[in-house]
């Protein structure tokens, strides 16, 4: 079984979306590397409301990061005739969103938890295209925390519920860098 075939198997409704989409741009682009960019720009297609929710804190036009996004991809190579693969990257990040959404008492990915795994990689490029847009990451850091609180108080209603005992450990210094 291909990795494409293994995760496309782990995604809810919001996430397939995303994930197809992801797809997608690369066929259109001839690149047959799936990068985390890829994921990027369809986010902004198919999360519109929610990645714009997100960005806004970053306090940096998201038509900025599309224009960073496309000139980003537009260096990436072009194979013809190859098969889609994932990146190494890739695999790293849909490993990080399948984390989450199993943390979170989830069996499939949702939309969400890839947001949540691009803004929580500080190396990665979501982060590194709005630290070139000189982009506000006290306050998208204040964000990310918040949606980390919210998660929490729901897995905690969720415990309560099941008579499961769970320990939330959060270190404040963990994203700064």
């Amino acid at each position: 079984m291909s990795a494409l075939q293994f995760y496309n198997q782990r995604f809810a409704d919001s996430g397939e979306r995303v994930f197809v989409g992801a797809l997608n741009s690369a066929r259109r682009r001839g690149q047959y590397d799936v990068v985390p960019e890829h994921f990027i720009e369809a986010l902004v297609a198919e999360e519109d409301r929610f990645f714009q929710l997100l960005i806004s804190h970053f306090e940096v036009d998201p038509v900025h990061i599309q224009l960073r996004l496309a000139k980003y991809l537009e260096i990436f190579p072009r194979r013809a005739g190859a098969k889609l693969r994932l990146a190494p990257v890739t695999i790293t990040l849909l490993k990080n969103a399948r984390e989450m959404a199993t943390f979170d008492g989830r069996k499939k990915i949702e939309s969400f938890d890839l947001v949540m795994a691009l803004a929580n990689d500080t190396a990665g490029v979501l982060i590194n295209i709005l630290r070139d847009l000189n982009g506000n990451e006290s306050a998208a850091a204040k964000t990310v925390r918040a949606l980390v609180r919210c998660t929490e108080t729901l897995l905690h209603r969720l415990c309560v519920e099941k008579n499961v005992n769970v320990i939330f450990v959060y270190d404040e210094t963990a994203q700064q860098g």
